[in-house]
């Protein structure tokens, strides 16, 4: 690898892998979390139950997506990010805005360090 490239390799690269991971584990995380409630609690076919399935699987598809696309990830991963915060806001009795940015706010950090990344290797 050349100067230029090895430049332009640590200019954005970093923050969109770390991005990316970060994404990958919390959405893993959820699945897990969510996957193991089910197991222990039943699979009931509650309204609830089927929006956060509905979420979790939208969040799944956009995390291969920022894989798979920088520019279209990034959006998209606010945009997950700011679905988990609705869906809080919607079923959550109490402690809304810890709980919500807690399940969004992976998504929207990751949403940020895929878009500086991008945009750094765009202006290198």
């Amino acid at each position: 690898m050349g100067e230029g490239g090895e430049r332009r390799w640590r200019r954005g690269r970093p923050s969109i892998l770390v991005g990316r991971a970060l994404a990958t584990g919390f959405t893993a995380f959820f699945l897990a979390l969510g996957l193991g409630d089910a197991a222990t609690e039943g699979f009931a076919l509650t309204t609830e139950g089927v929006a956060v399935a509905l979420v979790l699987g939208l969040a799944t598809l956009v995390v291969i997506l920022a894989w798979w696309n920088v520019a279209l990830g990034a959006p998209a991963l606010a945009a997950v990010g700011l679905a988990m915060a609705i869906l809080v806001a919607v079923t959550a009795n109490r402690n809304q805005v810890p709980v919500a940015i807690a399940l969004g706010g992976p998504y929207a950090v990751s949403a940020v360090l895929l878009w500086f990344g991008s945009a750094r290797l765009r202006r290198a």
